[in-house]
């Protein structure tokens, strides 16, 4: 393109490229040629592509390196393998005679394998590492005397000992990390190899090894577990034989404690899973061996059969477990009221109010989102962006309780307008970021959605899940509808709404809306099939009743093989 542009322009600020117009144009004008250029792209011009391929094969020896093997060894007068542009030269500069791959205006030969080489002085060859075979081969077969650059490799490859016999010297040019010793071909013409030039900060990694190790000691998963090791352990000592971690079997234990012997099946179920890692993450193993009593206790066959009975024992006696109940638009609708006409009151402090519309767009949100509350917690100004037609938002979860970072693992969900305002968590969301831009509070980094200090200062931590939880409370205590509904409601009555209101056709449709990554909790929170037996199962077997006679006779001819004669 350079070139185009000059010769067009007649000229250019390179002055070396300039001079090398004049140099075409007075070609040009003495032998009455009319040049016309264009530009045709690499990708169009497949002649041209193997011009502009860059291969570590074609490396050359460093200045540095080819005067040694020339002291030592030389002078050569032939190089066996190169191309025109890294053929080594003479100690006077001129470029030995050499053979290339393929015809070249100094090429002396094309394929060395071609060539008779016996009438060759001092033959010099950098050959392609995997070519090295090959070549010895030649070289053997010729009779020939050659100084050959080859590497040492490990393990040592199948040439080594045919080049160990035939060798008469050889010298080291440079060991395993060295710079400078070849220079390898690059956009920018044959470069010295920088080698492993590399420096290393020990005391960053250090420090952030020590960050990290914090980080580890300081997290929720961390605690959770050491507290199930220490409060173990303390378990272990007041039992009667006193086994350690590392003997104590599954029948060890006190069997009259005050701990709790009616948890739920899925409670005992966690803590023996709890128990399990435990004794993994102390090296013994996820098995047990019951006639050497060697291994994990907590996945003998006698635990596993415990819990058996423990869910058994649960079953019969009716125990079903308990979900969040769903709380439904109208109790949304009657919150947002409640808010809007607290915000019209006259006398509120901006603390209040800003905590009203935050608790406005958070109630909202949360319901068309259908997101855990500790999520939406720590959602960040960055994760949400405006759809392209303005009707709504998109977020996307990078980090959340299933979200840890795992490949390929976010949630992405969109919110839309709605046609009444009083529970659009578009215009709910909204208005609260209008009011805290008019009380300076900047709402476009970190996060969305912060607490409020006693001062009524606006500080930079989200909300926790005790918070929403409390404040939840207290707007459907005082409106007189509490029903036991916490945050975790918002996510249930989200899918029992697509559930019924056929916005979602399917259930991987809600999965993917609410963010589960397992079909069993969009099963089991939006009880899709219980839905699914009372609309349809259930109101076509009730309305079978005037079917009864022919479904009986149906059933006697075909499928009631009873009454029918043997045939032998």
């Amino acid at each position: 393109m350079a070139v185009i542009a000059a010769w067009e322009n007649q000229g250019c600020k390179s002055r070396a490229l300039s001079c090398i117009m004049k140099e075409i144009f007075s070609h040009v004008s003495t032998y009455t040629i009319d040049l016309h250029l264009k530009y045709v792209p690499s990708c169009l011009n497949e002649a041209d592509a193997p011009s502009r391929l860059t291969n570590t094969a074609d490396s050359m020896l460093s200045e540095e390196s080819w005067l040694l093997v020339e002291s030592l060894y030389g002078p050569h007068s032939v190089d066996l393998m190169s191309l025109d542009s890294n053929v080594m030269k003479s100690s006077t500069g001129v470029p030995l005679k050499h053979f290339t791959p393929w015809p070249t205006p100094c090429s002396a030969g094309v394929n060395l394998f071609s060539q008779n080489l016996r009438s060759e002085q001092n033959p010099y060859v950098y050959p392609p590492f995997v070519l090295v075979f090959p070549v010895l081969s030649l070289l053997r077969e010729q009779g020939i005397s050659c100084t050959i650059i080859v590497p040492e490799m490990r393990p040592l490859p199948i040439w080594w000992p045919i080049l160990k016999y035939y060798s008469v010297e050889s010298v080291c040019l440079g060991m395993k990390g060295d710079k400078g010793v070849v220079k390898t071909p690059s956009k920018r013409g044959f470069i010295l190899d920088k080698g492993a030039d590399i420096i290393i900060d020990w005391q960053a990694i250090n420090d952030r090894t020590a960050d990290l190790d914090e980080r580890m000691i300081s997290s929720s998963d961390y605690k959770r577990k050491n507290s199930l090791f220490e409060t173990f352990l303390c378990f272990l000592e007041k039992s009667p034989k006193k086994p350690s971690l590392a003997t104590c079997g599954p029948n060890d234990g006190m069997f009259q404690c005050s701990c709790p012997n009616r948890l739920a099946s899925a409670t005992v179920e966690g803590i023996i899973n709890q128990l399990v890692n435990l004794f993994d993450d102390k090296g013994l193993g996820r098995t047990w061996c019951d006639v050497e009593r060697k291994g994990n206790p907590a996945v003998s066959p006698v635990i596993k059969e415990y819990l058996k009975l423990v869910q058994v024992e649960q079953a019969k006696a009716h125990i079903l477990p308990k979900q969040a109940k769903p709380i439904f638009l109208t109790k949304i609708r009657s919150i947002s009221a409640f808010i809007s006409r607290e915000l019209q009151k006259d006398g509120s402090k901006l603390k209040e109010k800003f905590v009203l519309y935050r608790d406005q767009a958070w109630f909202k949100l949360q319901y068309f989102a259908g997101d855990r509350a500790s999520d939406l917690s720590i959602v960040v100004a960055q994760e949400v962006k405006f759809l392209k037609d303005g009707s709504g938002f998109v977020f996307q979860h990078t980090f959340g309780k299933t979200l840890r970072g795992k490949k390929g693992r976010s949630n992405s969900f969109v919110i839309k307008r709605c046609d009444d305002n009083v529970v659009c968590p578009v215009k709910g969301l909204l208005d609260f970021v209008q009011f805290a831009h008019s009380c300076n509070v900047d709402l476009t980094k970190g996060y969305l959605f912060r607490v409020v200090s006693e001062s009524g200062r606006v500080l930079e931590k989200p909300v926790s899940y005790s918070v929403v939880y409390e404040r939840l409370r207290y707007y459907l205590s005082t409106l007189g509808i509490y029903e036991g509904e916490t945050p975790h409601s918002f996510r249930s009555g989200c899918t029992v709404t697509m559930a019924l209101s056929d916005s979602a056709s399917n259930v991987d449709e809600v999965m993917n809306h609410v963010g589960w990554f397992g079909k069993a909790s969009a099963e089991y929170y939006g009880r899709v099939n219980t839905l699914i037996d009372s609309e349809i199962v259930a109101s076509n077997l009730a309305a079978s009743v005037s079917q009864a006679e022919n479904i009986e006779l149906q059933y006697r001819e075909k499928a009631d093989f009873s009454g029918l004669k043997r045939v032998f």
